[in-house]
C-alpha cells in the first residue's frame, strides 16, 4: 500500500510543480453516490438480483489542460463496496461483504464549449487502478439462519464470503456538465459507469426451502458501479504562471 501511495504523491507533485505552460492546471474535490452492480447465479432462482445499498464515493483530482479541447486527469478516490442480497418475498437482508478501496484514475477528458465557454459538456474515458484497502465481512465463514419467503421458510446452511483481489482494474466512461465561474473555477455535475476487469468479492450460499432439496447461489462483484457526483475545481496553475 505504501508504494502505491508514494507513486501517487510523486505523480501529483510532478504535475503541480513541473508544468509551467499557459494552460490551466486544476485541483479538485468531488463527492457523490455510487450504485453497485452484482452478478447473481442461482439454480433455484430465489435470490433477489438487485443490489441493496448506495454508498458514498469521494476524493480529489489534478486536471491538466493539454489544449482547448483535451485534458488529462488523475487523483485518488475513496470507494466502498457493500454487497448484500435477500431472497424474493423477504424484507430481510442476508450476509454482507464490505471492502474499502482506493481508486487511482487515469482519465482523458474532452471539452465541448457551450454558451461562449461558460458551460462545457465533457465526455471522458478512464482506466482505474483499484486497491483493496481492507476486508470486513458479516457472515464470513459458516453460519446458519432462517429467512421467510411468503409462506415458506428458507434455511441457509452456509454463507461463505471472501475478498478476491488486493489490486484490480476498471474501465470507466463519464459525462459531465462544467460551469465556469470567476477566476476560472469550475463546478461540475457528472454521471459515470465503471466496469471491472477482475472478480473483487463474492458470497456463496447453500440454502434449502421447505420441502425442497438444497441449492447453491453466488453473488459476485467485479467492481462494477454507476455514480452521480458533484465536484469543484480550482486553477492552481495561477500560483506559478
Amino acid at each position: 500500500m505504501k508504494k502505491y501511495t508514494l507513486t501517487l504523491v510523486l505523480v501529483l507533485f510532478f504535475l503541480a510543480t513541473q508544468i509551467r505552460a499557459q494552460k490551466n492546471t486544476y485541483f479538485g474535490v468531488e463527492a457523490g453516490l455510487k450504485f453497485d452492480k452484482f452478478h447473481v447465479a442461482d439454480s433455484r432462482g430465489l435470490m433477489d438480483t438487485k443490489s441493496s445499498f448506495e454508498t458514498l464515493a469521494y476524493g480529489f483530482s489534478i486536471e491538466r489542460e493539454l489544449n482547448e479541447h483535451l485534458s488529462f486527469e488523475t487523483g485518488l478516490t475513496f470507494v466502498t463496496y457493500w454487497q448484500t442480497n435477500k431472497f424474493k418475498g423477504s424484507d430481510e437482508w442476508t450476509s454482507n461483504n464490505l471492502i474499502n478501496t482506493y481508486h487511482i484514475p487515469i482519465t482523458i477528458r474532452s471539452n465541448i464549449s457551450l454558451f461562449g465557454g461558460k458551460l462545457s459538456f465533457v465526455p471522458a474515458a478512464s482506466y482505474v487502478l483499484g486497491i483493496n484497502g481492507n476486508y470486513t465481512s458479516w457472515g464470513e465463514g459458516h453460519e446458519t439462519f432462517a429467512k421467510s419467503s411468503g409462506d415458506k421458510k428458507i434455511e441457509v446452511y452456509d454463507a461463505w464470503s471472501s475478498g478476491k483481489k488486493k489490486v484490480f482494474s476498471l474501465l470507466g466512461t463519464e459525462i459531465s456538465l462544467d460551469l465556469r465561474l470567476k477566476n476560472d473555477m469550475k463546478i461540475g455535475l457528472s454521471a459515470a459507469y465503471y466496469a471491472g476487469l477482475n472478480k473483487v468479492l463474492d458470497i456463496l450460499y447453500v440454502y434449502q426451502q421447505t420441502g425442497e432439496p438444497q441449492y447453491e447461489a453466488t453473488t459476485v462483484s467485479n467492481g462494477d458501479y454507476f455514480s452521480l457526483s458533484l465536484g469543484i475545481k480550482y486553477p492552481i496553475s495561477r500560483f506559478w504562471q
